[in-house]
């Protein structure tokens, strides 16, 4: 173990694979994250129960969903350390860059209330398009592969095409961030989708109308957010950007449901419920943002 995440408060460590630690490359790190635990209210005088929620499995599934798109986000994979069962997430930074929020660097516009003592706030005055343009406004996606000539707006409206397909409402801006070197500045790739696909959903608790569950999926995180859903703040920035922004919503359409749903019979521990229930999801978003 290298160290501690300070961020959050689940345990999360940093690991290397053995003799990695000794290299200046941060090519081998990898955050642990283990899997969370949500909580069933007591009734009838019995006793609050803990259920094993699916974050690390859905971090893990939407890992490879970005891959199938072709959108830079963090390599995941599931693992076990000791006793506890999570998932590993790549270092996302490349070698001789740093990564700053996108709430530090938010910070600048008038409006902007930062979210870094709380950021599952709703509502989130200042997180909006507008200003996420304007700050990308000239800059370019990540630094790597097909995305450093990129328009950054038009890779940031991907993120959000993705989060309205994986049912993703956790997109605060501590959940997207800028790659830093020296005056190069661009777009760092997409991570942290623990919270999509109702990975806090239990068996029992899966909606019999898809349909409708993935029309209360809302931007909650933006401002003006509890009224707008995902799908349509996703058609909003694919709007507003560049051509290559639009070419993530072809690029969707382009899915099968086999290709998602060989993904989701590929993670272990997913109930045949859960499962069945996360591909018509994925459908069904797919459906909305293509039509």
């Amino acid at each position: 173990m290298l160290a501690d995440e300070p961020a959050g408060a689940d345990g999360k460590a940093w690991l290397t694979p053995p003799g990695a630690e000794r290299s200046e490359s941060r090519a081998d790190w990898w955050l642990f994250k283990p899997a969370k635990t949500g909580l069933v209210k007591a009734t009838g005088g019995q006793h609050a129960t803990e259920y094993r929620r699916n974050d690390d499995r859905v971090e893990r599934i939407a890992s490879q969903l970005a891959r199938c798109l072709g959108l830079p986000a963090a390599e995941v994979r599931l693992a076990r350390r000791d006793a506890l069962e999570g998932c590993l997430s790549r270092y996302a930074i490349p070698d001789g860059w740093s990564m700053a929020s996108g709430d530090l660097v938010l910070a600048e516009f008038d409006g902007y209330v930062s979210c870094a003592n709380d950021p599952k706030v709703k509502e989130r005055s200042g997180h909006n398009l507008s200003n996420i343009q304007v700050l990308m406004d000239g800059l370019f996606g990540p630094p790597f592969g097909a995305f450093s000539d990129v328009p950054a707006f038009d890779v940031f409206a991907g993120y959000l095409v993705f989060d309205a397909w994986i049912a993703n409402t956790d997109r605060h801006a501590v959940n997207w961030a800028m790659l830093y070197r020296g005056n190069d500045v661009c777009l760092a790739p997409s991570f942290d989708h623990g919270s999509a696909l109702g990975s806090g959903l239990r068996d029992t608790g899966i909606p019999a109308d898809v349909d409708a569950w993935c029309a209360r999926g809302m931007a909650g995180r933006f401002e003006g957010g509890r009224s707008r859903t995902l799908v349509d703040l996703a058609l909003d920035a694919v709007q507003r950007g560049g051509p290559k922004a639009g070419e993530w919503l072809r690029k969707l359409a382009a899915i099968t449901p086999e290709q998602s749903r060989e993904i989701l019979r590929g993670v272990p521990g997913l109930s045949v419920a859960t499962s069945t229930f996360m591909g018509t999801v994925l459908e069904t978003n797919q459906r909305r943002l293509c039509a």
